[in-house]
């Protein structure tokens, strides 16, 4: 079952650690269609993303993780970061793994940097039940 996990919503800290995998292989661009209209709204260049995710993968870059997908407990096959892009924007990358297993970027936009994203959905997120036992509450997740 996929679970979609925001920043804002819920977020267990082994989620840093398991995502960063997502982006720390290697990878390939595929240029889906949201990808290739992406790029054209927003003036941004392949080659400028390539050169960013490279430095992201060489632990040259600062990011923020906010948005994890998991498919089993442990098992992250999707992540969103933010990273800046110029003096006025910031990019957000969205990284995952194909259905052949392949880690890829599955799109990637720009916003401004002002932008903080104030119409999220949260109810589109999963959060866990909490479970009191033995006087320690739990999060299933």
């Amino acid at each position: 079952m996929n679970r979609l996990y925001h920043k804002k919503v819920y977020w267990h800290k082994s989620f840093d650690i398991l995502a960063k995998e997502l982006f720390n292989k290697n990878y390939s661009l595929h240029l889906f269609e949201h990808l290739l209209y992406s790029t054209d709204k927003h003036d941004m260049t392949m080659r400028e993303l390539d050169r960013i995710i490279d430095e992201l993968i060489d632990n040259k870059r600062c990011y923020f993780l906010y948005e994890v997908e998991t498919q089993a407990k442990d098992e992250i096959t999707k992540c969103a970061i933010r990273t800046s892009y110029d003096l006025d924007r910031d990019i957000s990358i969205v990284f995952g793994i194909s259905k052949d297993g392949k880690h890829i970027v599955k799109t990637a936009w720009l916003n401004r940097k002002d932008d903080r994203h104030n119409t999220l959905d949260k109810n589109k997120y999963y959060f866990p039940k909490k479970v009191l036992t033995n006087n320690f509450e739990y999060d299933i997740i």
